[in-house]
């Protein structure tokens, strides 16, 4: 079990090998080697690389595309909140908005999930009412925080969708009449996750993970094993007295946790508003605290490998936590020297 005490926020890279040692890490529009060491800072608030030197930047009024000279291809007048991604292949963008809707007289925002194309054009959209529905006999409504109120004029909201990924790949092994590649993963605070077909216009899958209160989790993914991963911000023991955050990997044919990477005593690993997870192989996890910084660490060794704080050193928010990744930027790069 991960010791966390103040100490590890200092502990230095140890090289062991990994391919994923020669990438670099993305938090916000931010990009640093392994070792925290800024490389390349870009405008916006959220920004994916592609290899060709372009950049998709995100703010919460549009998304735009610039050039290898920050001239602007195309922008996407939308509002934009929490999360986006490159599908596996890199031709497609994943991310979420917010639409509004009249409930109980008051304005509602609701998510709305889109697969865009990299000219800038909305492929596929669905709001979250269509998906919540199916799953709920009433809407919930939930207390809206500032963004959503200053850019939608909204008071509350009936989800709180905070994460999208493409399915990847899949392992032969995986049998599953849900689990495609090319299918949509979006998760959402104390929603749930749905499994959508590419077109978004069916619900293959929704799940409460029994394993976190409430389905308090960020960042849900599915691996090419067909297991999902996923930031657990309060596990399913919550109590007054016991509250405590965990990565884990979890197995949706058993109904397994098969992983489980938290503090020993639990308690000392706390991030309720915000965490990111990310596996990077059969033996390492790479994961944030919504305030600490990032570690990578180590399944074998049952400990901590890195720990940094450079990523979360950006207006000390919370915002850019769920994006960081450590991702292969080098084609990227070649364009920006």
């Amino acid at each position: 079990m991960l010791k966390l005490l103040i100490i590890i926020l200092f502990i230095p890279f140890l090289s062991y090998g990994q391919e994923w040692k020669t990438f670099q890490l993305v938090s916000g529009c931010d990009i640093f080697d392994m070792k925290g060491q800024l490389i390349r800072r870009f405008l916006g608030d959220y920004c994916l690389f592609l290899d060709d030197g372009r950049v998709i930047s995100r703010t919460p009024s549009a998304l735009t595309m610039y050039d290898t000279n920050s001239a602007p291809l195309w922008s996407l007048k939308e509002f934009l909140h929490h999360h986006m991604s490159l599908s596996p292949d890199g031709q497609r963008i994943l991310a979420i908005g917010g639409a509004t809707r009249i409930v109980n007289k008051k304005v509602t925002k609701m998510d709305k999930v889109m697969v865009i194309s990299l000219k800038g054009e909305i492929l596929h959209e669905i709001t979250s009412d269509k998906l919540m529905k199916q799953v709920l006999k009433d809407f919930v409504i939930h207390l809206t925080h500032q963004e959503m109120t200053d850019n939608l004029k909204a008071t509350q909201e009936l989800s709180h969708f905070n994460s999208v990924y493409e399915i990847p790949k899949l392992d032969d092994s995986v049998k599953s009449s849900f689990l495609k590649e090319g299918s949509i993963i979006v998760n959402g605070l104390e929603d749930g996750l749905f499994i959508l077909t590419p077109d978004l216009k069916e619900m293959k899958f929704h799940l409460m993970v029994p394993s976190a209160y409430k389905h308090r989790i960020h960042d849900a993914q599915i691996l090419p094993n067909g297991h999902l991963i996923y930031f657990n911000d309060v596990t399913s023991d919550f109590s007054a007295f016991n509250i405590s955050s965990a990565i884990q990997e979890y197995d949706l044919s058993s109904k397994k946790v098969v992983e489980n990477i938290a503090a020993e005593p639990k308690q000392l690993f706390y991030s309720p508003l915000a965490g990111s997870v990310q596996k990077l192989d059969a033996d390492h996890f790479l994961f944030t605290h919504y305030i600490l910084g990032t570690y990578i660490y180590s399944l074998k060794e049952k400990r901590i490998l890195t720990s940094l704080t450079q990523t979360h050193q950006i207006g000390l928010t919370h915002k850019y936590t769920q994006q960081v990744k450590a991702l292969n930027l080098s084609k990227f790069l070649t364009h920006w020297r």
